[in-house]
């Protein structure tokens, strides 16, 4: 099946050097390799991806880290509260077994080094953040520092998303160039109200669409809307054809095709 892309609608996106939307990896490649490592986006990249998505997080030295969960249990041999475990003891932690043996010692990986990664690799970055932390003005400050040093300058700058509007608020006066995605379970006319009036760029929700009318709205409004998690190629295609700018998935089955 062919997925037919489709470029960001927003002023910011337009005017910027990006690959064009369709599919984005969900945690890097969740289907095919241990979420949220390196290991994904290079299973991504050889799929042919142009976007990945992951989420990070703070640890309790201070490092930001590729992480999902509040704790460790899920995907790594380890357990406790990330922000309550120092990177130290992070980087000797297995988060690769738990998805399949020959992940085995797959680390959890620094946000730098997925920067890095992901340049060398030609895969564009949507960060989820968590927002795990307090002191949000001084933290974003270290966030966008990362991006600025291990992010190549020449390119594009990554999308960043969150559920906290604050946060991202904070982020838009800290730096007006980078895009920014507002997190919601369900889509509704106040979450595409609060991307406008806040100038961010793009809104995320859950695929709860029974009717696909307010995909086609939310185009009409300039909002680019992007669904997560699907992994039905069918229901993907539908999606994209209804006005969805892109859809994160695992991507779990063979029959996903993508051309650019």
């Amino acid at each position: 099946m062919q997925i037919k892309e489709f470029s960001l609608l927003s002023k910011l996106f337009s005017e910027l050097p990006y690959p064009k939307f369709g599919l984005i990896g969900h945690r890097g490649l969740a289907g095919r390799a241990p979420e949220n490592t390196l290991a994904s986006f290079r299973e991504a990249a050889k799929l042919g991806l142009n976007w990945v998505e992951f989420d990070v997080q703070c640890c309790a030295s201070g490092e930001w880290v590729l992480f999902h969960d509040a704790t460790l249990k899920r995907t790594t041999n380890g357990d406790g509260l990330v922000a309550e475990i120092p990177y130290k003891t992070l980087q000797t932690l297995d988060a690769g077994s738990w998805f399949d043996p020959r992940f085995q010692n797959e680390p959890v990986p620094l946000f730098s080094e997925a920067l890095t990664l992901l340049a060398q690799l030609g895969l564009y970055p949507n960060i989820e953040i968590k927002a795990n932390f307090s002191e949000k003005s001084l933290r974003m400050q270290d966030f966008l520092s990362q991006i600025h040093r291990h992010w190549p300058a020449p390119l594009s700058p990554p999308l960043v998303s969150s559920f906290d509007s604050e946060l991202l608020a904070i982020l838009r006066s800290l730096s007006p160039q980078i895009p920014l995605g507002y997190l919601t379970h369900d889509f509704s006319e106040e979450a595409v109200s609060l991307v406008l009036t806040q100038q961010f760029d793009t809104l995320h929700c859950q695929d709860t669409f029974t009717n696909l009318e307010p995909l086609q709205w939310a185009q009409k409004q300039g909002v680019p809307l992007l669904v997560y998690t699907v992994n039905d190629p069918k229901r993907i295609q539908q999606l994209l054809e209804a006005g969805a700018t892109a859809v994160f998935s695992d991507i779990t089955n063979e029959i996903f095709l993508l051309k650019d």
